[in-house]
């Protein structure tokens, strides 16, 4: 059996962000903090690290930023289905949280695809990861700095909810 601190890592972030977005929320935290700002932020951070890796030297260092820099960003992950079902109308709820599982999943058939298109197209073995591992901390911070200016869970709540208070006209 073999021991894989990557999985375990990105395991235990999924975990403490799940519980601590469930800590903030019952201190009275707006979901835009506790989910929101929660799993956007660990996204900027881990896409940081991953940006410097090809900077590093050492392989057990790089090994180590790799796991710490791709593992956070399974905090997103795990604060998205609440906040999707916050202001999604029951009756559609189960549909939106299964189009957003699909299309995040998607990841797992571009992603390869991608990197291995990188990796060929490099001038060695190496050179092709690193430029894949900072494609990949790139698309992390893009993500995480969106994810800062465009998720506010409460603020679109009330918005659906005025539009389906006022009256409708033919």
């Amino acid at each position: 059996m073999d021991f894989d601190p990557a999985w375990v890592f990105g395991a235990v972030i999924v975990l403490l962000t799940g519980w601590t977005s469930q800590v903030l929320m019952a201190r009275g935290v707006s979901s835009r903090g506790a989910r929101g700002v929660l799993g956007s932020v660990p996204l900027i951070v881990g896409g940081s690290i991953l940006a410097v890796l090809p900077h590093i030297d050492g392989v057990g260092l790089q090994i180590a930023l790799l796991v710490v820099g791709s593992g956070l960003c399974g905090s997103i992950y795990v604060v998205c289905p609440p906040m999707l079902g916050e202001f999604t109308p029951v009756s559609q709820r189960g549909a939106v949280i299964a189009i957003y599982g699909a299309i995040y999943t998607l990841a797992g058939i571009i992603a390869p695809s991608v990197m291995g298109s990188v990796i060929q197209r490099a001038g060695g073995l190496l050179e092709g990861f690193m430029t894949g591992f900072t494609i990949n901390a790139v698309v992390l911070i893009v993500s995480g700095l969106l994810g800062l200016l465009l998720l506010w869970p409460n603020t679109e709540r009330a918005r659906l909810n005025a539009q389906a208070a006022q009256p409708k006209f033919a």
